[in-house]
């Protein structure tokens, strides 16, 4: 992938980059496979490549000639740094978001732990983020300048204005504006590991007001995510994990179909949760 980036860069310096909704709209249509292919086998590994190929189609979309930190934290930088505000100027908020499968391998045990996807962010707001992937064994490291919809930084404060934001976002990446719809960009959003953990709870806590959403499970536990699940109904398979008390975002489960690599005692499951910390340098 690195190798066809560069030759990609190398052969066409004049091609200029899409336009962001051009980029935010292919991003979108590959998470929307993702959850819509939970139902097929290793859902979890799916998603790490589309994650891995929506990556790339950003970073075709950013890596241009002419690139390059901004001289001030853009508004998703600062939008990160406020909820860490330990980070110092010489320093990075560490993200990553860490992908696990239940059910399909040895009895009692974590049967696949994704490839993770890792953010570097800098503390003084002025150089590039860092992404590294891993996908397939090969590890895929890139700089770029932040990046994200604007609705990530921009929308409204108030619970009925928000939703409404929600409403329109959906529909500018043809969902509906009904519950499903929302469902659906909220998943989006609280999977991508560049959306601000304070907008990811805004999100959750504007959803939660909603008639058809609905607790799955008040005392959700499993290996490195714990909460209250809440879903909607008729959507079994995908459940937001939330902090019981707060409403803040924790993490992700799925409860795909059993199919023929099923092994049991365990129901098949997937989660994805999100770990932070602060480190003195970026690869």
């Amino acid at each position: 992938m690195i190798d066809e980036l560069t030759l990609l860069r190398e052969a066409r310096p004049d091609v200029a980059a899409p336009d962001q909704l051009t980029v935010t709209r292919a991003r979108r249509r590959l998470l929307r496979r993702a959850l819509s292919g939970r139902r097929h086998r290793r859902p979890l590994r799916l998603v790490a490549m589309v994650v891995a190929t929506a990556a790339a189609i950003v970073i075709v979309g950013l890596a241009v000639p002419g690139g390059g930190g901004s001289a001030v934290a853009t508004p998703l930088t600062a939008a990160h740094l406020a909820v860490h505000p330990e980070v110092g100027p010489d320093e990075f908020l560490h993200i990553r978001r860490v992908e696990r499968t239940w059910g399909y391998g040895k009895p009692g045990a974590v049967d696949h732990e994704g490839p993770r996807l890792e953010y570097w962010i800098p503390g003084d707001g002025t150089s590039d983020w860092v992404e590294r992937s891993v996908f397939g064994g090969r590890t895929y490291t890139h700089a770029f300048d932040d990046w994200g919809p604007k609705l990530y930084v921009q929308h409204a404060a108030d619970v009925t204005g928000l939703l409404e934001d929600l409403r329109d976002y959906a529909q500018e990446n043809q969902q509906r504006r009904d519950l499903h719809g929302l469902w659906t960009v909220a998943f989006w959003i609280v999977n991508d590991p560049t959306a601000p953990e304070s907008f990811k709870t805004e999100v959750l806590n504007a959803l939660v007001t909603l008639d058809g959403v609905k607790v799955a499970d008040p005392d959700f536990t499993s290996p490195g995510l714990a909460g209250k699940a809440i879903t909607i109904d008729g959507e079994h398979e995908v459940w937001f994990v939330v902090d019981p008390a707060t409403g803040a975002f924790r993490g992700l489960v799925g409860h795909p179909e059993k199919d023929e690599t099923w092994v049991g005692p365990e129901q098949p499951m997937w989660t994805s949760t999100f770990e932070t910390d602060v480190v003195t340098r970026a690869p």
